[in-house]
């Protein structure tokens, strides 16, 4: 039985309208285990007024929910979480980094919006037309997440501005805050990301080759890999075929990697970057261009 988990901040709002909403959308044609959290969540705590109102215009009833936190287990127990806001995603992707392949915006997969429009605010403290929009925008996104749920597969988000790209992440002890740094920044820019095989002992040549394979099979068409220097990690990747890995410490040696050598492998060490540089080397590469007409000779 597949589980999914909706997750926002006091799961006494969003998070339980989506775990009712989804529900309703199952109406027990199928048996998923179904459930919600909170990254700051009291336990024990009823849905908001206005929730239970919105939620009741519908024929729902989630005045029987009760708030908890998110867990360690329910995690580890989850096949697909679904958060309210990058915010969200950038908590869980902290705590969880080894979790990132199944975090997804609630709304990731719902087509035709841009990724600002991919977050559902929260109604906190507003009006019930509020809440009944914020209901309305979930409830809207919860087909298009249930067939990415059924079907196993994720797909490239629309709209990307990087091309559609499915982005792999890999990287040895050193990498957690990193890669989770550098999955931010590529959902914002629409691209779906992908976690390598990787574990606290993984030496370059591994990492290496599972990048090279997932691209070389089409899994993924770029990838994020982290280790002490970034260096070695370079090295060990372009022994593969179809691999353009460059290792960068600065925004502009990863725009230049893209621009001037389309390199597809972005290498960064965690030795040499802190997280706010990590991110902008990381946009910098994503949202670059490769200048075929100066460059292609190379």
């Amino acid at each position: 039985m597949k589980r999914i988990v909706f997750v926002c901040t006091g799961n006494v709002c969003r998070s339980p309208m989506a775990e009712e909403l989804c529900r309703r959308e199952l109406d027990g044609k199928q048996a998923m285990e179904v459930e919600s959290a909170g990254i700051g969540a009291v336990t024990g705590q009823s849905p908001s007024p206005h929730a239970i109102e919105v939620m009741r215009e519908l024929g729902n009833d989630i005045s029987r929910l009760r708030s908890k936190p998110i867990t360690a287990e329910q995690v580890r127990r989850a096949d697909h979480i679904f958060v309210m806001t990058y915010g969200h995603l950038d908590s869980l992707l902290l705590l969880y980094p080894n979790a990132a392949d199944k975090i997804f915006l609630v709304r990731e997969f719902q087509p035709g919006l841009s990724p600002e429009e991919r977050e559902v605010d929260d109604p906190i403290g507003q009006s019930r037309e509020t809440y009944r929009a914020c209901r309305d925008q979930i409830r809207q996104a919860i087909p298009h997440l249930l067939e990415v749920v059924r079907n196993g597969k994720v797909p490239a988000m629309a709209g990307s501005a990087s091309g559609q790209m499915t982005v792999g992440l890999g990287g040895d002890a050193t990498a957690r805050i990193l890669l989770a740094e550098a999955t931010e920044v590529l959902r914002r820019e629409g691209c779906a990301t992908l976690s390598l095989p990787s574990h606290d002992v993984a030496e370059y040549p591994e990492i290496a080759k599972a990048a090279a394979e997932a691209i070389s099979e089409g899994r993924i068409q770029g990838a994020v890999l982290v280790g002490r220097t970034g260096i070695g990690l370079a090295m060990a990747a372009n022994r593969f075929p179809k691999v353009r890995a460059a290792a960068a410490d600065t925004p502009e040696a990863a725009r230049k990697a893209r621009e001037r050598y389309n390199a597809n492998v972005l290498c960064l060490g965690a030795d040499e970057l802190g997280a706010s540089d990590a991110r902008a080397c990381v946009q910098a590469w994503i949202t670059g261009a490769f200048a075929a007409g100066r460059f292609e000779g190379r």
